[in-house]
């Protein structure tokens, strides 16, 4: 980590990769999840430098009922698996949002960073907030693989089902991928990172540099991107209940006022940080109550 020890605030200093709240960065307000949703695992060595991990949801809700999910992603591509809506999605600029109904399942593989490129050549600029059928991503029908998934009933089974599917398709190695993945990775880890001239300074690249690799082979800027992390991170704070000072939150996230931060997370987020702590934060109990 650059910067002299001791310069990255405390409260950065667990949000990384290699966190303990790994399963749930990104996913806000984690308490309205589908109970046990999602589940995370990891891939299998000979893919780990392709898929960054496995998930799968699952929610059952009364007839009259439905519920929003909502998440602010890391930038990669998910190839998910849903009978009859099977869909490679490319990374999402800002919010993703889903209303769920009835009872259903989904079995996803979240890529690693820039890793699509070798399934598919096509420019990652033009997948920002876009998606794939099948065929158009792999060249291949989803309909074999969701019965593959549907036939096993561990989900192992069904995890190692899509991975299979991967295996088939494997790319070659791309070195330009494992940059990306390390420049990412520096992204959500150092948070002496502010700007993308600091980026590109602490790696030893060209701003130019990386913000070609990012266009062709991630989809969202590299500005864009430090952006999510650093949102990602206060939302995370916000919904374990642990933001006591706004302010100094924003300051710990680089920004040079609260007001700058105000903007960015209600233009994201879709309201302001304070009401996203009061609906995401986990209800607190009264002393001697459960």
């Amino acid at each position: 980590m650059t910067g002299r020890p001791g310069s990255v605030p405390s409260v950065l200093r667990t949000l990384t990769l290699g966190s303990a709240g790994w399963e749930t960065r990104g996913v806000l307000r984690p308490a309205a999840q589908p109970r046990g949703s999602p589940l995370r695992f990891p891939p299998a060595d000979d893919l780990s430098a392709v898929v960054d991990l496995y998930w799968i949801a699952r929610w059952d809700l009364a007839a009259d009922e439905t519920m929003v999910v909502e998440t602010l992603p890391h930038p990669c591509v998910n190839v998910v698996v849903e009978q009859g809506r099977s869909r490679v999605h490319g990374p999402v600029k800002g919010r993703f949002s889903r209303t769920l109904a009835g009872r259903g399942q989904v079995v996803g593989a979240r890529l690693r960073p820039g890793a699509f490129r070798g399934f598919d050549r096509r420019p990652a600029w033009q997948l920002v907030n876009a998606s794939l059928t099948f065929p158009e991503a792999f060249g291949a029908a989803s309909g074999p693989l969701e019965r593959a998934v549907a036939a096993r009933a561990d989900d192992q089974g069904m995890v190692w089902a899509l991975e299979q599917f991967l295996r088939e398709r494997r790319p070659l190695p791309d070195p330009a991928v494992e940059l990306i993945d390390r420049i990412v990775e520096r992204i959500a880890t150092d948070r002496d990172l502010l700007r993308v001239e600091d980026l590109a300074l602490a790696l030893g690249l060209g701003r130019r540099t990386i913000e070609r690799l990012f266009r062709e082979y991630v989809g969202p800027s590299p500005k864009s991107v430090i952006r999510q992390y650093r949102l990602q991170a206060a939302a995370d704070e916000a919904a374990r209940g642990r933001v006591t000072n706004w302010s100094r939150l924003a300051n710990d996230l680089g920004y040079s006022d609260q007001a700058h931060f105000n903007r960015d997370f209600r233009a994201i987020l879709g309201t302001t940080p304070s009401a996203f702590a009061l609906q995401a934060s986990p209800p607190r109990h009264a002393p001697g109550r459960p």
